[in-house]
């Protein structure tokens, strides 16, 4: 519990590209006031233009239905 080498933020340099339906959670030390803190549902996959997703623990002036 001690040992504060351990890096709890650490990801293996191959992670497999989100899918829809996946969450991603942003680390909290993420330099972005858009996405620090995030919790963001992947509802398009991955592609070479990126991935489309929704932020799901944020406040939204749109109605979601």
């Amino acid at each position: 519990m001690n040992d504060l080498h351990h890096d709890i933020y650490h990801l293996d340099d191959e992670q497999p590209a989100p899918q829809a339906g996946s969450l991603l959670v942003a680390k909290p030390t993420v330099p972005d006031d858009v996405f620090a803190r995030s919790v963001i549902i992947i509802i398009s996959n991955h592609d070479e233009e990126g991935a489309m997703g929704l932020i799901a623990n944020r406040i939204t002036n749109f109605t979601v239905a």
